[in-house]
C-alpha cells in the first residue's frame, strides 16, 4: 500500500458512529426515514416571504457557506411542531415536496444498504445485531477493514458515541464480523474484539489515554457535546486517525501529551478524515479511498520533515 516503507504500520482508527460508519440502530425507524433526516440536514435553500423553503440546487453538504440559506431540517424545526416536523421530513423527497428533485440522491444509497431479502429476520441476522432490513454498520466500513487485512496492516478500532444503545449495536455487529458469524461475511477471521466500554463523564483524558494504550479495541461513551480525540499532531506512531462526519464543532481534539487544545486546521486531512455521509453510504470503497488519500498526504509530510542531506554532501564535495 502507499507509504508502506515510510509510514508506521500501527494505525489507531477512531470512528464516530451515526452518519460516519453507522446508519441507525433503531428497529422502529425505516431506512427511508433515516435517509430523509440525513438529507434534510444537508439540503440547503432559502425561505420565501410566504414561509416556503426552496432548494438552492447545490449538492447536499453538511456545512454551507452561502449567506441567507438554511437547511431543510432547520427550517422544519423552526416552522413546525414535532408531529408535523416528522411528517415533513418523511415526505421530503416526494415529487410534490421541496426535496422532490433530490430523490435521485437516495436511489443508489438504498440499493447499497438494503439487506438480501432471504437474510432479513433470520436468526443469523439477529445474532449479528441486524434487526431491520438494512445495513447497520456501513458496507464501506467492512470493506475498509478487509482492505487493511489484505495489506497486512496492524490497527486498532475505537468507536465513539454519546448513545450507549448505539455503541452496543455497533460493537455487537463488529464483533460478529470479526468472529466470522456475520451472515454477510461468513469467511472473515479477525483477532479484533471490542470488549470494553469507557464512559466519559467529566473530561478525563488521562484515563482515556491510558486505556487506549493498553486496550487494543475500545468503545467510548462520550459526553453529549463533543467527541474527545487525543492526538499528537507531530507523531505518526501510532498514526491516530478520527473518521468523523460532524466537523470541528462536535470534536474536542486535545494534545495527548498535555491536554491542550489542538486546532482543526492542524489535523484535518492527516489525523481527522471528514466523512461525507451520503457518499459513505452509497460507495463501498469510500473509506478505502479516503484513507489512501490521507496516506499519500502523510507520506509527503514525512518526507518534508526528513532532514536534508544536500548541505552535508556539498561540504564533502568541497
Amino acid at each position: 500500500s502507499t507509504g508502506r516503507n515510510s509510514l508506521p504500520t500501527m494505525l489507531e482508527l477512531h470512528f464516530t458512529l451515526a452518519g460516519t460508519v453507522l446508519t441507525t440502530h433503531s428497529t422502529g425507524e425505516r431506512l427511508t426515514d433515516f435517509l430523509h433526516r440525513v438529507l434534510a440536514h444537508r439540503a440547503w435553500g432559502t425561505v420565501s416571504h410566504q414561509g416556503e423553503w426552496s432548494w438552492n440546487r447545490e449538492p447536499p453538504c453538511l456545512n454551507n457557506k452561502e449567506d441567507g440559506t438554511v437547511s431543510y431540517a432547520q427550517f422544519c424545526e423552526d416552522s413546525f411542531e414535532a408531529k408535523e416536523q416528522k411528517r415533513k421530513l418523511q415526505s421530503f423527497t416526494d415529487f410534490d415536496q421541496p426535496g422532490g428533485e433530490l430523490a435521485l440522491e437516495l436511489a443508489p444509497i438504498i440499493e447499497n444498504l438494503l439487506l438480501p431479502a432471504e437474510l432479513v429476520g433470520t436468526a443469523e441476522a439477529k445474532k449479528a445485531g441486524l434487526n431491520a432490513d438494512f445495513h447497520q454498520l456501513l458496507p464501506c466500513f467492512f470493506e475498509f477493514m478487509l482492505h487493511l487485512q489484505r495489506e497486512e496492516r496492524d490497527f486498532r478500532v475505537i468507536f465513539h458515541s454519546p448513545d450507549s444503545a448505539e455503541l452496543a449495536a455497533a460493537v455487537k455487529e463488529f464483533n460478529a464480523f470479526c468472529c466470522g458469524t456475520h451472515p454477510l461475511y461468513p469467511t472473515v477471521s479477525f483477532s479484533h474484539r471490542i470488549s470494553r466500554t469507557l464512559e466519559l463523564g467529566e473530561w478525563n483524558a488521562l484515563e482515556l489515554q491510558q486505556t487506549v494504550r493498553t486496550v487494543l479495541e475500545l468503545a467510548v461513551l462520550e459526553r453529549d457535546d463533543a467527541s474527545l480525540f487525543l492526538v499528537d499532531p507531530a507523531s505518526s506512531f501510532p498514526w491516530q486517525i478520527m473518521f468523523d462526519c460532524m466537523g470541528p464543532e462536535r470534536m474536542d481534539a486535545r494534545h495527548s501529551q498535555d491536554g491542550s487544545k489542538v486546532a482543526w486546521s492542524e489535523i484535518v486531512g492527516t489525523h481527522v478524515m471528514p466523512v461525507e455521509t451520503l457518499a459513505a453510504m452509497a460507495d463501498r470503497e469510500y473509506l478505502i479511498r479516503v484513507f489512501c488519500h490521507a496516506e499519500k498526504r502523510m507520506e509527503s509530510l514525512e518526507a518534508a520533515r526528513a532532514p536534508s542531506t544536500t548541505f552535508a554532501l556539498t561540504e564533502v564535495m568541497d
